[in-house]
């Protein structure tokens, strides 16, 4: 358990949760582990850092789009203007051709260093870095310098659009859905592309020197690299994302030494250079980044040269360069139109479809030599060919394991980028000698030529033989810890299981800011069929320890805010869970609004310690009275003489007072009982978070004591999912008594009250056993 063990724990596969910086209030997030980072260059990339928020994922998954719309402004932006360039520089198709060629050798080096760089600068530097270098080869160029160095800016041109592409491809195929969002992106570059030959057209037809576009180019340039500073922060993917999962995780042990070795070791088996070579040693990662190279060379050829071909063999003049917009356009459009059409057809038989249907219509522009027939065909091609390189990295990503996705995705983003930059240099070179007629015959070699991996047949056998070799049967443990910014506040989550596919149990702890987190020991029952979701709300555990009081609004709406939130977090973080509420004691003042409110999030309530506000109290007053007049004393029994008749009179410390009182009449039966055990570990692993727990429930309890004073459940008498009551029977502060009116009031799909006999306050967490056997047999 986080807040428990020792200052560093091991958790799965080299990461650890270490102890807050003890000198600035920091508390630890989930991050790689010292051993896993150590070739990262500066200290920030190796600080812990909380995961971010549902809505700062969605601004990084917009930043990512950006950064494809840029190299679609640079891939579609060349074919308009290669007859002005030729023009200009007087030069033919070989030598115009050669822009390719030095963004070919810089596409090359991208995908030769892209490990090694991210490895030791982090995505969060690498990108914004590569759009820079964008931006700086794109102002030379708009400077049209004498063509062998117009020609050399390209080679640093290549070199950012390369990691960039696959940076981003690598970076969206870890989010949720990931289908969708490739090609949500994979359209962006087609924006990208469709936007820029619209432009450049107009600087070709208007403005004498309409090389000055490549400035508009550095402008975009320069904005995503901003847009890349300001959202991910120069985070690594690590701090963006929950660390891979490579093996099995490593369970929590007291010997951090021991622990510690062997993230050593594994380190050792996973470093850039070692996984270079084991991507370059797999037969079926050179057949998708062969297949990435080829079709995205076939893409560019068309957007590249499709302008020229209209020109020079269908009689077209400048206004040619509006067909590259319309075959960009279509490109767009079906990667967001075709989705379901992908989707249903499944995506190696799509990758077939679409290349059969360009095919055909390559062949109608060799036969047909119509200029309006020509041009519809291009903007067909583009539409059929769009989804074609989002469905291959989803086939890479499928049969291949979880820690070679970053590396053959890199790959296939650098050699598509270099296949982007030769293939228009072989047309252009071919152009050169026999015309620019050349361009069809060899697009249909091209897509003729595409690899088996488009082969259900043979796909069918290599994906089969690739999961048995990769993957396990074996249930993947998960265990994590770490900040997540909900309601714009970082605050402390942990999630534990013995298996990932299990269904995410959320746990709302009481107090109001008592963490059950602390707990965890012995919850670990619940880990074998469950994963259990702790968090520690704002103004309590460690999320006051971060925070203090400096933790914004403190109310029981904002924490179903903050829940709704997290919620969302986890969808993102395990998707495709069924998801049970289990709350206690003033944890039902945050779970019964939130069921009201958002049934839709969760597959069921178990409500232990059932607190009905006032209507509790009612019933356990007289029982307190009894207590008072046989077994307490004179001090006693004035006080409680002394309470206002009415419940929201009180204050705050005669409320304190009262809740002492019963927790000491209780004996074993009263709260203190239950977390003493879990109180004395953590005093002796973690004194700083025992104090900052003590701390954060007398804030916690005084800031919400005016809600909970005036709350009564049966305001709420309709609860939309399957409702399970779970109530100790001797609990003196939210009575069996209570907890039955109201759950007799109460509708819901179904409803089930339970008692656990002998039990007293938080007995479903004092005896997990009970609440195990509830989850499990219902």
């Amino acid at each position: 358990m986080a807040s428990m063990e020792l200052d560093h724990v091991p958790l799965h596969h080299g990461l650890e949760v270490g102890e807050a910086g003890e000198g600035n209030g920091d508390g630890p997030s989930l991050s790689p582990a010292k051993h896993d980072n150590h070739q990262l260059v500066f200290a920030f990339l190796r600080r812990k850092r909380p995961l971010p928020s549902p809505t700062r994922l969605r601004a990084m998954f917009a930043t990512l789009c950006m950064v494809l719309v840029l190299a679609g402004f640079n891939d579609g932006s060349q074919g308009p203007l290669l007859p002005f360039l030729q023009d200009h520089y007087h030069i033919g198709f070989l030598k115009m051709s050669l822009i390719w060629v030095t963004s070919f050798i810089g596409s090359l080096f991208a995908g030769a260093s892209n490990m090694f760089l991210t490895d030791r600068f982090g995505f969060g530097l690498v990108t914004p870095v590569a759009a820079l270098a964008q931006a700086v080869a794109y102002s030379l160029a708009a400077l049209a310098p004498p063509y062998p160095f117009f020609v050399s800016v390209f080679a640093l041109n290549g070199i950012g659009t390369a990691l960039q592409d696959a940076l981003a491809n690598t970076m969206t195929s870890r989010l949720d859905d990931p289908s969708t969002k490739l090609s949500i992106l994979h359209a962006c570059f087609g924006l990208g592309a469709t936007i820029s030959p619209f432009i450049s057209t107009l600087f070709v037809q208007h403005v004498p020197q309409a090389y000055r576009y490549y400035f508009v180019a550095a402008g975009v340039s320069v904005f995503t690299a901003s847009l890349l500073v300001v959202v991910f922060e120069g985070r690594t993917e690590d701090q963006v994302m929950v660390p891979r999962l490579e093996e099995d995780s490593i369970p929590l042990n007291p010997n951090p030494d021991e622990e510690a070795g062997r993230a050593v070791e594994k380190t050792q088996a996973t470093a850039s250079g070692a996984k270079m070579m084991k991507l370059l040693s797999n037969p079926s990662v050179w057949t998708v980044v062969v297949y990435s190279f080829i079709y995205v060379g076939l893409e560019v050829s068309i957007g590249g040269w499709a302008t020229s071909f209209l020109i020079h063999e269908r009689g077209g003049d400048a206004n040619s360069g509006y067909v590259t917009v319309g075959y960009w356009a279509g490109l767009t459009i079906s990667r967001i139109v075709l989705i379901p059409v992908t989707s249903r057809m499944g995506h190696r038989l799509s990758v077939t479809v679409y290349n059969i249907c360009a095919l055909l219509l390559q062949i109608s522009i060799l036969i047909v030599p119509v200029f309006w027939a020509n041009a519809i065909a291009f903007s067909l091609t583009g539409f059929v060919l769009g989804p074609i390189y989002p469905s291959l990295i989803m086939v890479a990503t499928d049969f291949l394991p979880g820690e070679l996705h970053l590396g053959v995705i890199s790959l296939m983003g650098s050699m598509g980028g270099a296949g982007a930059a030769l293939w228009p240099f072989i047309v252009g070179a071919l152009s050169d000698g026999f015309g620019i007629w050349i361009l069809i015959p060899n697009i249909i070699i091209l897509i003729g030529r595409t690899p088996s991996i488009v082969t259900p047949r043979k796909g069918d056998h290599a994906r089969r033989h690739l999961q048995a070799h990769y993957q396990s049967p074996e249930p993947q443990k998960i265990l994590e810890e770490c900040y997540v910014e909900l309601g714009e506040l970082e605050q402390w989550v942990t999630i534990r299981g013995d298996d990932d596919r299990n269904p995410l149990l959320l746990v709302l702890h009481g107090g109001p800011g008592m963490p059950y987190s602390i707990l965890t020991p012995w919850l670990q029952i619940l880990e074998a069929r469950f994963t259990v979701v702790q968090w520690d709300r704002r103004g309590s555990g460690r999320t006051f320890r971060r925070h203090t009081s400096n933790c914004g609004i403190l109310s029981f709406e904002q924490l179903v805010h903050d829940a709704i939130d997290l919620r969302g977090w986890l969808e993102l973080r395990i998707p495709g869970r069924k998801v049970v509420l289990v709350s206690s004691s003033a944890g039902t003042l945050v779970a019964l609004p939130l069921v009201h409110q958002r049934p839709d999030l969760f597959d069921g309530w178990v409500a232990c310690d059932f607190n009905a506000g006032i209507l509790s109290e009612e019933h356990a007053m007289p029982a307190t009275l009894e207590w008072a007049d046989t077994r307490g004393s004179r001090s006693d029994q004035r006080f409680l003489d002394s309470l206002p008749s009415h419940i929201r009179e009180r204050t705050y410390e005669q409320n304190e007072r009262l809740v002492r009182l019963r927790d000491s009449a209780a004996g074993p039966l009263g709260v203190s009982h239950v977390f003493i055990p879990a109180i004395k570990r953590l005093l002796l692993w973690r004194p700083l978070d025992a104090i900052a727990m003590f701390r954060g429930m007398g804030f916690s309890s005084k800031a919400l004591f005016p809600e909970m004073r005036d709350f009564d459940a049966r305001g709420t008498t309709k609860v939309e999912v399957p409702l399970f009551v779970l109530q100790g029977e001797l609990d003196p502060f939210t009575p069996v008594s209570a907890a039955r009116e109201w759950y007799g009031m109460v509708e819901a799909p179904s409803k089930e009250f339970e008692v656990i006999p002998g039990g007293g306050h938080a007995a479903a967490f004092a005896q997990p056993d009970a609440l195990f056997e509830l989850l499990v047999n219902r």
